[in-house]
């Protein structure tokens, strides 16, 4: 990593945190307390004003639902610089009413100046900290945001930023460390005093909620993100390939609970990311062009980032592709989870905390191709799928193109995408998974409903040598949800692609440095020993996505792709037959890989004249075989001529054409006949005008 660059790690989805006055009982802290409790490294807590990551802006903001009547306990290990301009705390009512607190050091009120107390919580007589406590007065979601000591939103009349030791400097002057307001860069056990590396970071902080019977409610806390800062990445796992030669760095479990009620434990397993953004979504990233959620990790537009000086910050990413931002409000399809720092409060009401039901199977699936007929399409030109869902939530369409029955994620054709409550559309180009035209034949087609879809998105991680854990805590229909066997199970994809703007992205991933095993993992893999892990700075300045979901019920259904016939002519002269060759309609006959016609059917038969098969005349809807093709003649009838014509299908043995072909017929006129000889006429010509023609 770069020492001018900037990075964050963000924990990304939709908070509430709950905020409770602790009495002098004992309780457990819900903070930072839990981002350390299982050794590793310490990640510092960022608040900054003016610096983004992939857009998103460096501000850890929480929530927490609070009843009425019940405390919060605060705590920060955060003096600011400036205590006239600023708070250490902010806390947001439901109302929308925002209060700023400061923490005293000289009394202790709020201020967690050791792990001691950090692990205690608000306990000072058991070695805790002195809280801030804020009785609730209405229920609801709080907010609540620590600040570190650099200058903030709240002091925009400061000039320039303040440095870690509380004098104001100019931004565009101060060394790394001050300018992007980070923590020494210095990596710390979570053991290790954070007091003098967290600079302008939290190095620790709390919020711990008790309900009137002074009983503590764990599982109130969460957020929409969070942006963490470790300080550097482990110089072991700079030269690391293997898991055994690696060392882990951040090992904080977290709780995401998606919108529609399932909670995933998701287990950093020593993820070393210096500083990262880290968001928890329904969609991780977007194609831009097609609103396509993506599917794969992405890398940095290089060309763009450098044109505007924005490089190593993601704001611009390859392909026309952006991430779904924690900090943009939710919409119907695009979805912020919310991320607990302990398994989701059971008291949670409703709208935190649904109930994770299983997908409802899809209505009315249906396919109409391009040309408007039901269950079929002609080669190459694809169709439209449709189906009714009961609720907004997101699909997976399988089409078996690979040859081998049954529907394979990693070899077939796969689209995936959000859909909205009622009739969805999905287009579909008519090509395999590779992108070539799919041949004439029969296929089938499987869809289910994703429940719970939740993806990992991680911003700028460098390192990954253990992989991460993710496990589903409640799927639906379950007594016990470890009866559940795919628990486990997640999805990612480090292949090469394409964007629907035509940029190809190379992530390079086969590189043997990076030893990432499997590369692609679309059919799912088991995350219970770690996923998706990568060496030797492969996360540098890219996003890396995980994602995972429940499944609900398929419904399959069969279409055909379909042989094309184009239209011919012929022609002859009046009062003679016109034969054919097999070749006129070989030729018109299009079928791809299984390009060979094996018969025709007549669906109309001419106006003017009959069409005669060796001799008998051809019946309407009579198949001709290929073989038989050259003793197919058209006998005008005696004297007549003009145009005329007749429509065919065509088949290569298996399928006949969606499409009918016209085969145009011109019959010349005698007189249009050519001659040698002049013509000669015994006696003038007398027009009606009166006027004489004389030919010689």
């Amino acid at each position: 990593m770069l020492k001018s660059k900037t990075k964050i790690m963000m924990l990304i989805a939709t908070a509430a945190i709950s905020y409770n006055v602790m009495h002098t009982t004992k309780v457990k802290a819900e903070g930072t307390k839990d981002m350390v409790k299982n050794a590793g490294y310490r990640a510092y807590t960022e608040w900054t004003s003016n610096d983004t990551y992939a857009n998103i802006p460096r501000q850890t903001k929480l929530n927490v639902f609070v009843n009425a009547g019940e405390t919060i306990n605060l705590g920060s290990s955060v003096i600011v610089s400036n205590p006239t301009k600023d708070y250490e705390i902010y806390v947001t009512k439901p109302n929308g009413t925002r209060t700023g607190y400061h923490v005293d050091k000289n009394t202790g009120l709020g201020y967690i100046d050791s792990v001691q107390k950090e692990s205690a919580g608000p306990n000072p007589s058991s070695g805790g900290y002195t809280p801030i406590t804020i009785t609730a007065d209405t229920s609801g979601v709080w907010k609540v945001e620590f600040r570190g000591s650099g200058k903030h939103a709240d002091d925009p009349t400061e000039p320039g930023y303040y440095d870690s030791t509380g004098a104001a400097t100019n931004k565009n002057t101060v060394d790394w460390d001050a300018k992007s307001v980070r923590a020494s860069s210095a990596i710390q056990k979570v053991t290790d005093d954070f007091m003098a590396a967290q600079g302008n970071t939290i190095g620790a902080w709390d919020i711990t909620v008790k309900d009137m019977t002074g009983n503590e409610r764990k599982g109130r806390v969460f957020t929409s993100y969070v942006s963490l800062f470790v300080g550097k990445n482990s110089s072991i796992n700079g030269t690391a390939t293997t898991a055994a030669s690696a060392e882990k760095v951040i090992n904080s479990d977290f709780y995401v609970l998606t919108k529609d009620g399932y909670v995933y434990k998701t287990s950093m397993n020593g993820l070393d990311p210096n500083g990262f953004l880290f968001f928890s979504n329904n969609r991780g990233f977007v194609d831009s062009t097609s609103n396509m959620t993506l599917y794969h990790s992405v890398v940095e537009d290089k060309t763009a980032a450098t044109n505007d000086g924005t490089s190593n910050t993601l704001k611009h990413i390859l392909g026309n592709v952006s991430p779904q931002r924690p900090d943009v409000a939710d919409t119907a399809t695009d979805i912020t989870h919310n991320v607990f720092f302990n398994y989701p409060s059971q008291d949670l009401p409703s709208n935190l905390s649904p109930e994770a039901i299983a997908p409802a199977v899809p209505q009315n699936f249906n396919f109409t191709g391009n040309t408007g007929t039901q269950s079929k399409t002609q080669l190459s030109n694809g169709g439209t799928f449709s189906f009714v869902s009961d609720k907004a939530s997101s699909y997976r369409l399988v089409i078996d193109t690979d040859g081998t029955g049954g529907f394979n994620l990693a070899t077939d054709k796969v689209i995936e995408n959000v859909c909205i409550a009622g009739k969805n559309t999905v287009t579909w180009d008519g090509t395999d998974k590779s992108g070539k035209k799919l041949p004439v034949g029969t296929y089938s087609a499987h869809l289910i409903m994703k429940g719970g879809e939740y993806h990992f998105p991680m911003l700028d991680a460098e390192h990954n040598p253990f992989g991460i854990k993710v496990q589903l805590m409640n799927a639906p229909g379950y007594a016990n949800p470890n009866d559940y066997t795919d628990k486990y199970k997640v999805y990612y994809d480090e292949s090469n692609y394409t964007t629907s703007n035509n940029t190809t992205v190379n992530l390079n991933a086969s590189s043997t440095a990076y030893n990432i095993n499997p590369i692609s993992a679309l059919n799912g893999v088991d995350s219970s020993n770690g996923t998706n892990a990568y060496f030797q700075n492969f996360g540098d300045v890219k996003g890396i996505d995980t994602w995972t979901y429940f499944p609900g019920q398929a419904v399959d259904l069969t279409f055909e792709v379909t042989p094309t016939v184009s239209n011919f002519s012929k022609s002859g002269n009046e009062d003679t037959n016109i034969t054919f060759a097999a070749s006129d309609f070989i030729n018109q006959f299009q079928a791809g890989t299984n390009n060979n016609l094996s018969k025709i059917q007549i669906i109309s038969l001419p106006s003017n004249g009959q069409l005669k098969l060796n001799g008998t005349a051809v019946t309407l809807n009579q198949e001709i075989t290929v073989d038989n093709l050259s003793n197919l003649v058209f006998v005008p009838n005696k004297d007549w001529n003009g145009n005329v014509s007749f429509d065919w299908i065509g088949s290569n043995g298996t399928v006949y054409s969606a499409n009918t072909a016209k085969v145009n017929i011109t019959v010349i006129p005698e007189y249009f006949t050519y001659r040698k000889t002049p013509i000669r006429f015994s006696k003038p010509i007398v027009h009606t005008n009166k006027t004489t023609l004389n030919f010689i």
